[in-house]
């Protein structure tokens, strides 16, 4: 179907490239989207076919100074906030009763210490499996630090930052569902 693709002369090469790059979770995430809100816009004769979809979205700004990802020579904690960040989900079930959530963050990344529990949460709450939850970072290197770890940059503080936005994400995650 890629091949079938036709754009304007000056952007073919652009776009060529940007399907061809898609092996990233982000890229697949964007194309799956894209996939998804195409079958909506097609309308349905059958009940099979039906989809449900919710969107929640959640405020995960500090609102202390935090370290910040991406940041590897810096030695202090965020000074200001210049715009807020967010974690926003995607709920979907289908008509058999199937149901997934993909889950966006203004964030660098998720180490598994971080991200498990928040599935674990997901799950516990939801009663979907793991297999069915798909949480992707913007890998923005201007966002705050997520760790477990209390001994390294930022300590206790960091810590606590990292719980609330576990239990914020979790929490939307399954308002959505």
């Amino acid at each position: 179907p890629f091949a079938q693709l036709r754009t304007s002369g000056c952007c073919r090469g652009l776009v060529r490239d940007r399907l061809r790059s898609m092996k990233s979770p982000r890229g697949l995430l964007v194309l799956l989207c894209t996939f998804l809100a195409a079958t909506w816009v097609v309308p349905s004769t059958s009940k099979a076919e039906e989809w449900k979809v919710a969107l929640a979205r959640v405020d995960i700004t500090p609102a202390n100074p935090v370290y910040l990802s991406g940041y590897a020579s810096r030695d202090r904690p965020s000074e200001s906030v210049e715009s807020p960040i967010f974690a926003k989900a995607l709920a979907l079930s289908d008509a058999e009763g199937g149901r997934a959530v993909l889950i966006t963050t203004d964030v660098i990344g998720f180490s598994a210490p971080v991200v498990d529990p928040i599935c674990e949460k997901i799950m516990a709450e939801s009663g979907i499996e793991r297999a069915d939850i798909l949480i992707n970072s913007s890998h923005t290197h201007t966002g705050p630090k997520l760790t477990l770890d209390s001994d390294g940059q930022g300590g206790q503080a960091q810590v606590d930052y990292t719980r609330e936005e576990q239990e914020r994400i979790a929490r939307m995650a399954i308002e959505a569902l």
